[in-house]
């Protein structure tokens, strides 16, 4: 058996590499995308991607913001300004993607070419660290990881930010081991977008980075001057623009959001809050670190053991401690950020996700030698290969019993702020044009995704505001009115 694996790991290292590279990237495509359209129904699950939802429609249509309705008071939601103008919180990066899957009329399958898009970026940055055979193994193991692969179906903005910050180390590495200044402005180019889509995770990712170029050009100021302006200046840029940004929708630089002035940093709590809360923010790590282990492949272990074999059996490897110390940055910046969340698992750790994937493969390809050498055990290294990759398969295919069939459960139709079913019993109940008041906060927020609320609309969603519902009416005399009272949908008018 072992030797029958270790012939398939041979002849797949014979493969081009375009052609298994690619080969991954549009299996994920396909799988996302179909989980995309029959898990999530396309549409959002989360309260937070129902916003930039409706803020990327906005955008479509040629604008930064809209203008908010007159009766205002009737289309209040989280995450959403509406002040006169109706924008969301969140900062321009994935709503403008977002926006170009409103033009091709399929925002569903935005995320799933990104996360193929990884895949791509995941290969060129392991076999930049570990060489050919680690990145084939990386790109394999990201088509196991339901982590990767259900963030990658709905519409988190988690997906941009993890495409742009591994193409952002790859440059990086790259351009350090090369010295070419095209990389370098790469690499800025590529976090500068990362942080204007998530900056609450993009700073602290990032930091290792920076102080790594900064001691750099400290030791050889002639040397690496003009590549680390190169990566700098880009990334300045970007700053620059979501500034302005905040400027335009809210006239502050340094808040995303007028409800929440210190949105910006996402927020960032003082030193005083974070000693207060001590004991809770142990328990919130402890929490995120231990599904952490279990999201990134679902394995019925951790899923992390291979990148602890690594470190304890002391393997040879350039830049892994710099990716290390991203992971920690970001796991570190947690405990000053109180937001804890396991929407589709530890998504406050997400964009270390592919930095896990490719250390657990340097581990898969460099652990037979290092157990030879280090343990004197004389099995040959094709054997050990195909050893290896026979607990990868067993692992995973325990995995869909013990985890992935679960999380798909989980997911499925009604998950978080986002119901299918009860979406289409609404399409199928109410005559367009109409207006639906929904008695419930809930049935507004599954349905919130159909704003915002222009003439246009076939069904316009509202909120009930009882004896005040009449304005509305009348502000619609020509439309059919109905009412959602629980999963009831009746007519009125």
């Amino acid at each position: 058996m072992l030797a029958a694996f270790s012939r398939c790991v041979s002849r797949a290292g014979t493969l081009p590499v375009r052609w298994y590279v690619g080969g991954c990237a549009a299996f994920f495509l396909l799988l996302a995308a179909s989980l995309s359209r029959l898990l999530f129904d396309g549409i959002p699950h989360v309260g937070d991607t129902h916003a930039q939802f409706v803020h990327a429609k906005i955008m479509a249509s040629g604008h930064l913001y809209a203008a908010s309705h007159p009766l205002r008071q009737f289309f209040d939601f989280q995450n959403m300004i509406n002040d006169g103008r109706y924008y969301s919180v969140y900062a321009p990066g994935h709503l403008m993607m977002l926006t170009l899957g409103h033009l091709v009329h399929a925002p569903w399958l935005i995320n799933p070419i990104l996360g193929a898009l990884t895949v791509i970026a995941t290969y060129l940055l392991a076999q930049e660290i570990g060489g050919k055979r680690t990145g084939l193994v990386a790109v394999t193991l990201m088509l196991m990881s339901p982590f990767i692969i259900f963030m990658s179906s709905e519409y988190m903005n988690n997906a941009t930010c993890l495409l742009f910050l591994t193409l952002f180390l790859f440059c990086y590495i790259r351009q350090h081991k090369t010295g070419d200044y095209r990389y370098a402005i790469t690499a800025g180019l590529c976090v500068g977008y990362a942080f204007i889509t998530r900056p609450q995770s993009t700073l602290p990712f990032a930091l290792p980075v920076a102080f790594h170029a900064m001691s750099l050009l400290a030791q050889n100021p002639r040397k690496h001057f003009r590549n680390t302006l190169c990566l700098a200046v880009p990334f300045a840029v970007f700053v620059g623009i979501l500034l302005s940004y905040n400027v335009i929708m809210n006239g502050n630089p340094w808040v995303m959001s007028k409800t929440d002035p210190i949105k910006f940093i996402a927020p960032f709590s003082t030193v005083e809050s974070v000693a207060a809360r001590a004991g809770e923010d142990i328990g919130r790590l402890n929490k995120t670190v231990s599904s952490l282990h279990s999201y990134v492949f679902g394995w019925p272990t951790s899923s992390l053991i291979f990148v602890l074999l690594l470190f304890l059996l002391r393997g040879q490897y350039r830049y892994g401690n710099l990716l290390i110390a991203c992971c920690l940055a970001q796991l570190a910046s947690l405990i000053i950020n109180p937001f804890y969340s396991m929407i589709f698992g530890p998504r406050y750790l997400y964009e270390t996700s592919v930095i896990l994937i490719v250390l657990t493969s340097l581990s898969l390809v460099r652990l037979p030698a290092m157990i030879r050498g280090r343990l004197h055990v004389r099995l040959p290294l094709t054997a050990s290969r195909g050893a290896l990759a026979a607990i990868i398969v067993c692992l995973f295919i325990t995995a869909f019993p013990a985890h992935i069939l679960q999380w798909y459960k989980g997911y499925k139709n009604h998950y978080w702020e986002g119901n299918a079913a009860f979406y289409h019993l609404v399409q199928t109940k109410v005559q367009a044009p109409a207006l639906v008041f929904c008695e419930q906060y809930e049935a507004f927020r599954w349905l919130y995704f159909m704003q915002p609320p222009e003439d246009s609309n076939p069904i316009i969603v509202a909120l009930d505001k009882g004896k005040d519902n009449q304005k509305l009416m009348d502000y619609y005399p020509d439309r059919a009115v109905y009412v959602i009272s629980g999963q009831d949908v009746r007519r009125i008018r």
